[in-house]
Order: structure tokens, then sequence, then C-alpha cells
């Protein structure tokens, strides 16, 4: 089994060694997993942070892959689409959909970690500013603390499985 977890659109501009890569580290019956997890763009919470995102981080507009999943979930360069560039079908998809509950400082820790979030200081705390506007519109009083307020987000995360396709000669 070779996974591919939140990185197989990294490699679509260099698919065919990635392919012969994958067929040659295989047995035979081998199989291919393409996993990504997801914010459900479902929520208004949800919906709010993408409109943030996609007005403030021009990289996160201009990016492979924006970390929100929209209805246009099966393009070719989103995720479910891009398993089809690698394995051949029929293709297994399974979903796992949870909720995880966020303090703003974690959070934006979280948001740090994507390379769509701004690394200039100054943009970066324009939206650590920005972050803290909409946290302070959706969060609740859901912490252990009186004080504490937690923002929930709902993921979702998508296994795509099969064999890998054959690099054509």
């Amino acid at each position: 089994l070779v996974i591919a977890a939140t990185s197989a659109h990294w490699f679509l501009d260099d698919l065919a060694p990635t392919l012969t890569e994958f067929n040659r580290i295989l047995k035979p019956d081998g199989q291919l997993a393409i996993l990504y997890t997801m914010m459900s763009e479902a929520s208004p919470t949800t919906q709010a942070l993408d409109t943030m995102l996609r007005q403030h981080c021009p990289a996160y507009c201009h990016g492979t892959i924006g970390f929100i999943n929209h209805q246009r979930f099966d393009s070719p360069n989103l995720p479910v689409g891009v398993a089809a560039h690698y394995i051949e079908a029929p293709i297994e998809t399974i979903q796992y959909h949870f909720q995880v509950d966020y303090t703003c400082e974690y959070f934006e820790k979280l948001l740090r970690t994507y390379s769509f979030f701004p690394s200039q200081s100054i943009e970066a705390e324009a939206m650590t500013a920005r972050l803290k506007k909409l946290f302070a519109q959706f969060a609740t009083h859901k912490g252990t603390l009186p004080e504490e307020k937690i923002m929930t987000i709902d993921w979702s995360t998508h296994l795509q499985l099969g064999r890998p396709k054959s690099v054509e000669a």
C-alpha cells in the first residue's frame, strides 16, 4: 500500500515519474491510497472563513487546492479529481465526517501551517486580526473555562483507494 496523504496534488506536474515509482515499489496486487482531509463548506462558520481567505490570501485562491470542500470537489485539481489522475477505475471512496472544537489561538496556529497563509509579518498580523473578528462572530462558550470561547469546524476526510495507473510508454 502506498499512501499519499494531502500531497498528491503536488506531483500532478510530474505524474509519469510518480506513477512509475508507485508501480515499482508496489507488489502486483498493491493499492494506492489518496487521502485528503478538508473543511466542509456546510456551516456558516466555514463559509465565512472561506470568504475571508479568498479576499485576503492570494495564495489560497491560486493554489492547487483550497482546504475547504467545495461543490466543485470533483474538479481535476481537487482531491477527488486528483485521485483520478493516479488510480484506475473503479476508485473506492470512503468518507468520514467529524467536528473539531478550537480555541482562537490554536486555530490560528493551525492556519499558519498552511502554505497559503501569509508569511510576511505585516500580512500575517492583518490575517490574525481578521481571524479574531471571525472567531468572535462564531465562537461559543463551550470551553472548560467560563471565559474560554470555542469555534467548531466541520471536517471531512476522503480516502480513495485502487490500483495505480500504468505509465504509457
